[in-house]
């Protein structure tokens, strides 16, 4: 393993240099001098660690890179300046395209073009007096194409929609290395994926866009004592709620620090402000505003005339990078019990716990869209509710986010569980902006131009990739499918098989969305139906269902077939050891069973093995432990003996036992998918832990509060305790305890915990299942 761990360093190594061959001067690496600030994007807070930054000064450059990434085995991503800066760009080739610069005005057709580096100050600059607009949003330092690709929310979007609804055309370079052009007529699919999905569908390196009237913009900022914050958000949502499309309000609350280059009037202070714009008339502007006008006068009044070129002055926000912690969700509204609960949660006496919490009004033609347009159709929500603060020691970042937890808990009402995409922050996953048949979208749109993920966003898009799961009901198939459930980031879907869909557990899985389908492990045909179009399937027999080693391995067979028939990428077939390597059957310390078996339920499986590498299936072959469960459902656990101590009864002699929690069984699975088919053959052992009767026991003991000692049984005397499946099980202890160093070996716990670094060992889990385990009462 060490070794093609070094050689595919090396070989990673390699195409870094022939990048920098392809690209001279273009291309910087880790240790390099100004690393550090290459590598980073904006937000200053996020640690991105791509493989290597180029900046790329033209169209040609990006061809170069993405053709080199498609046959290097690397991802790229883009980033003209890091607003958006999120880890997910983690091991990419970083494209800096901050030099793509063009700017063309085409006024005749009311349309530009514009590279992907220019930010939108340049931009509205250019557009400065021309009496038309850009749907620009409050930083003057996002890149047009950035900020576009992922919707835009735009000052004057209650007017003119999503800034991604403007786009007319997109010229990107896709996954192959070669110059694409999406429009609504070429490229279709493409093009409304982009239309505010994100940038993971290729390198955007211009695109045209519709411009807007925008003869006189009149807007500004008011700003009270923090004092004033109940009334103002009172008259805030009063205006908001009957406001023409024209006018655009965010209300916020402000706390600056005491710095020298604050302005006197702010420093150290807390403040409610309305920032707004209105596309017309100062006299119309100001006939809206009438509420506001009835307050106490405001501190400070910047409202006036604004030219296109000090739009991002109206909010003032910092152009310099620096660390960021944002938190953001649509609202359903803003009543006086909203506004009562925000002031809660963010007030701490007269100041503001928080940098800045921002209220901006929505509606219009955000909530005209639809899922025509883009990905992200109509946000009807009327507002957005944003919350802002610098982390600027480790400590600062706890307690911001705590208060961020309190702001979620106190708007709980009125929060709807959507984010905008461009809002998510730091977080890599898209689904709490994009969902349902749009997501779904958007992954095949992903999964058609890029299904080798060259092309790595900052968020990027989820390709659908179906698992089929048998024994969905059950220990294994049920713990798979609430871990791919608990990731719906990865674009993992479970497919539930199962031969009952009548049962409460089939019941409780569509609840939950899970796509049921029958099938039965004994008909090969309803397996392959059930199997096409999978990517992946899990593949799980049921030996104590029917103790028939043989009809146990027919099935096996069948799931095989059918996951060949199918033509399913990846097989996981949960397995066990042939345990007659060790014990064979002429050996008489152990009684054969079923004729040709020591452990059928084992040794079946483990024969099973090769029907998956002769169907010429991808396979993972993966290797569980004893569940812990058992101690709970299988009357394992601890009885009470004569003298009314508890006795943990196990053949084990003072040997160890490698247990698993079921639930850590579904997540390295889970994971396993994640991660891919393997290119050769794979074998997985799992566990959580490596524990003798005597530490099972002492583990017991603490968890119950109780004493619980350890009695050993011999294997013969658990063969002869005569319940269905005594004689199979008793085999099994047997053979671990003989065998011990081997079945470890084959279930490494550092391995498994790597794979899984949420892998609990049996204390944790007794710490929360411990209550389960059935226990005769005391006396």
């Amino acid at each position: 393993m060490a070794d093609k761990l070094h050689n595919a360093t090396a070989d990673r190594a390699t195409a870094l240099c022939e990048l920098a061959a392809v690209l001279p001067g273009q291309v910087a690496l880790p240790g390099d001098p100004g690393w550090d600030d290459l590598r980073l994007g904006w937000v200053r807070s996020v640690d991105q660690q791509p493989s290597a930054v180029v900046t790329a000064n033209d169209d040609e450059d990006v061809v170069a890179a993405v053709h080199w990434a498609a046959t290097s085995g690397f991802s790229v991503s883009a980033q003209p300046v890091g607003h958006g800066a999120t880890t997910a760009v983690d091991g990419t080739v970083l494209l800096r395209t901050r030099r793509l610069s063009e700017i063309t005005l085409d006024l005749e057709h009311g349309t530009a073009r514009v590279g992907a580096g220019v930010k939108w100050g340049e931009f509205l600059t250019a557009l400065n007096g021309l009496g038309v607009t850009g749907l620009a949003g409050s930083s003057p330092d996002t890149s047009v194409v950035g900020y576009t690709l992922g919707g835009g929310l735009s000052w004057f979007g209650r007017k003119y929609g999503l800034a991604a609804y403007s786009v007319l055309a997109v010229d990107l370079v896709d996954p192959t290395g070669r110059p694409r052009r999406a429009t609504h007529t070429t490229n279709p699919d493409l093009f409304w994926a982009i239309r505010g999905g994100g940038g993971d569908f290729g390198i955007v390196t211009s695109m045209d866009i519709q411009l807007h009237p925008a003869p006189h913009v009149y807007g500004g900022r008011l700003l009270w004592p923090a004092a004033m914050a109940r009334p103002v958000l009172q008259a805030f949502s009063h205006i908001t709620d009957t406001a023409p499309d024209e006018l655009t309000m965010w209300a916020e609350l402000l706390r600056f620090p005491p710095l020298p280059a604050i302005p006197a009037l702010l420093r150290g202070g807390s403040f409610v402000a309305v920032d707004l714009t209105f596309l017309g008339s100062a006299e119309k502007a100001e006939a809206l505003l009438a509420p506001l006008r009835a307050l106490a006068a405001p501190q400070q009044d910047t409202l006036g005339t604004v030219e296109l070129a000090d739009l991002g002055g109206i909010c003032a926000e910092p152009v310099d990078p620096l660390p960021v912690s944002e938190q953001t969700g649509l609202l359903s509204g803003l009543d006086d019990a909203a506004i009562t609960a925000l002031l809660d949660a963010v007030q701490d006496g007269p100041d503001f716990v928080l940098d800045v919490v921002q209220v901006r009004h929505l509606g219009g033609a955000f909530a005209r869209a639809s899922a025509a347009d883009g990905p992200a159709g109509a946000i009807t929500e009327p507002y957005m509710l944003a919350a802002l603060a610098v982390p600027a020691t480790p400590e600062v970042a706890v307690r911001i986010q705590q208060t961020f937890a309190a702001v979620t808990r106190a708007m709980s009402t009125w929060l709807t569980g959507r984010t905008p995409f461009n809002f998510l922050g730091a977080d890599v996953d898209p689904t709490r902006a994009i969902t349902g048949a749009a997501l779904t979208r958007l992954s095949a749109v992903k999964a058609a131009t890029d299904p080798d993920g060259v092309i790595r966003s900052n968020r990027p898009i989820p390709v659908r990739r179906v698992i089929a799961v048998t024994g969905a009901t059950g220990a294994q198939g049920g713990a798979l499918i609430r871990a791919i459930l608990r990731h719906p980031e990865s674009g993992l879907v479970p497919r539930a098989i199962l031969r009952n869909a009548n049962s409460a557990a089939a019941y409780r899985l569509a609840a939950l969305g899970v796509e049921m389908v029958r099938a039965d492990l004994d008909d090969r045909d309803s397996l392959a139906a059930a199997f096409e179009g999978a990517h992946g399937a899990f593949c799980l027999t049921n030996f104590w269902e029917h103790f028939d080693a043989d009809r146990e391995q027919a099935q096996a067979a069948n799931l095989a077939a059918a996951a060949s028939t199918a033509g399913v990428s990846h097989a996981i077939w949960s397995t066990l050891e042939d345990t007659r390597t060790w014990m064979p059957l002429p050996d008489e310390r152990m009684p054969t069973l079923q004729g040709k078996y020591k452990v059928p339920h084992m040794d079946n499986k483990a024969e099973s093995d090769r029907l998956f590498i002769e169907a010429g299936v991808p396979t993972t072959f993966l290797i569980a432990s004893f569940y812990w469960e058992n101690l709970i459902n299988l009357g394992m656990g601890p009885q009470r003996g004569a003298d009314g101590v508890q006795e943990l009864t196990l053949p084990l002699a003072n040997s160890a036992l490698p247990g698993i929690a079921v639930a850590d069984i579904g997540a390295s699975a889970y994971e396993i998918f994640r991660a891919g088919p393997p290119a050769t053959e794979e074998r997985i052992g799992i566990a959580g832990d490596h524990l003798t009767g005597h530490e099972l026991a002492d583990a017991l003991g603490l968890a119950l509060d109780e004493e619980v000692r350890y009695r050993p049984l011999t294997a013969a005397a658990f063969r002869a305790l005569g319940f269905p499946g005594a004689d199979d099980m008793g085999n099994m202890f047997q053979f671990v305890a003989e065998f011990n160093a081997d079945n470890l070996a084959l279930r490494p716990l550092a391995s498994s915990r790597a794979r899984h670094s949420g892998l609990q060992d049996f204390t944790t889990w007794l710490a929360v299942n411990a209550t389960a385990i059935p226990l005769a009462p005391a006396g």
